[in-house]
């Protein structure tokens, strides 16, 4: 019976590895959404037979789609249901931090992240990239906020276009209630000379805007594309450990449970 639980434990946590993986891709790889289960075995580090049956239970489910051109698989219409679950070890999970630390395309490009609270907006920290060095997010204590902002959610992506002003400011707050993200500048994001993308915590008032700047502003805001092989690698590691200490933990207390049901039962008999 314990093994039959530690078994459906560890095939939720993959579920939502394989799941939020999909969800980072799509919000940054826009121009390629598309992966395919080599790619994706790979990315995970779980195996292929596994990562089959994963992806085959999460398409009957909606929450992925498969091209019939190419096989390969993107996030389906009920993805958003899913990535709004609570992922078991999430605060183990650095989804994007590796990703953040190669910029891939566009190669010249200046990524800045700033954090709004209330009105006000700082710059949280600058990640450069050239032909010869990949963008490195600096372990400071300062970068520690963005490390907890990614790990506390998912970026999604919202490309809805935006009428007036009023309007677009009240589908912005709406949007961030719901823990979107979007390419389109907003709230105490404006002027920014080229947001990427936004991200609002869960349970916070910040929000997190990714802004590419440099000469490298000048092209669409699809532009940009992050190396998000890493992450899930990352991911897939913690995971394995979290289900590790979640099956000791699991154990230890069906032990003491045993042993307080033969104390209650020695009770009765005296």
């Amino acid at each position: 019976m314990m093994r039959e639980i530690a078994d459906d434990d560890r095939d939720e946590m993959r579920l939502d590895v394989i799941a939020r993986g999909f969800s980072i891709i799509q919000a940054f790889r826009p121009r390629n959404p598309w992966l395919s289960v080599t790619e994706l075995a790979e990315s995970t580090g779980l195996p292929r037979p596994t990562v089959v049956r994963f992806t085959q239970m999460l398409i009957g489910k909606g929450h992925l789609v498969v091209s019939r051109e190419s096989g390969k698989l993107r996030l389906g219409p009920k993805a958003a249901e899913l990535s709004r679950r609570d992922m078991p070890g999430s605060h183990a999970m650095l989804l994007l931090r590796d990703a953040l630390q190669q910029v891939v395309e566009p190669t010249s490009a200046i990524l800045r992240i700033h954090c709004a609270v209330d009105g006000e907006t700082r710059l949280v920290a600058t990640l450069r990239s050239t032909t010869r060095d990949c963008a490195v997010l600096a372990a400071t204590p300062v970068n520690r906020s963005v490390d907890l902002a990614i790990q506390a959610t998912t970026a999604r992506d919202c490309t809805a276009e935006h009428g007036s002003s009023a309007a677009r400011t009240t589908e912005a707050e709406e949007l961030a209630r719901k823990d979107f993200c979007t390419r389109l500048r907003f709230g105490p994001m404006r002027g920014l000379s080229a947001v990427v993308a936004t991200m609002r915590l869960s349970r916070t008032e910040e929000v997190y805007a990714f802004e590419l700047v440099g000469a490298a502003a000048e092209l669409p805001a699809n532009a940009i594309d992050f190396n998000v092989g890493p992450a899930l690698a990352h991911v897939a590691r913690t995971v394995s450990a979290e289900i590790g200490r979640t099956e000791a933990s699991s154990g230890e207390t069906s032990i003491q449970r045993r042993c307080a049901r033969r104390g209650e039962e020695a009770d009765l008999i005296l």
